[in-house]
């Protein structure tokens, strides 16, 4: 990989074990090779996954949600006289799908990595104290 990418994935300000507990919530079992997959105990690899979805439940509502405030922002100012944006920006505001699947990246709102652990923070997905995490618990 290149050295700048390489900087670019890792200029986040994380020590490694908070890199580690990132990277565990957002690719859940994908984060760890796969020597060390097989020899972990069908409990902590359910354990894993299950907050892994979980993360991936929260991100991918929080794009619909984001994509709905674009959306209606943008028929407002098409369409700012429309009975019609009116009644459907009312009604879609909040209005998210749990099996649509956003194809969208978050990085594609512009959404930071910090965002992001911040929204698993107040998700209870990551620890509350995560940026102040030194080393294994």
């Amino acid at each position: 990989m290149e050295k700048t990418k390489l900087k670019a994935l890792y200029d986040d300000n994380l020590n490694l074990f908070q890199r580690h507990l990132y990277e565990k919530t957002i690719y859940g079992l994908k984060a760890f090779p796969d020597h060390q997959v097989e020899e972990m105990c069908p409990r902590k690899k359910k354990e894993i996954e299950e907050i892994h979805q979980s993360a991936e439940y929260v991100l991918n509502k929080w794009k619909q949600q984001m994509t709905n405030r674009l959306t209606n922002r943008i028929l407002e100012k098409l369409f700012p006289k429309s009975e019609i944006t009116k009644l459907f920006t009312r009604k879609h505001r909040k209005t998210v799908d749990p099996k649509f699947n956003m194809l969208f990246e978050l990085k594609d709102y512009g959404v930071t990595k910090k965002q992001v652990i911040d929204k698993l923070i107040e998700k209870q997905l990551l620890p509350k104290d995560f940026y102040e995490l030194k080393g294994k618990r």
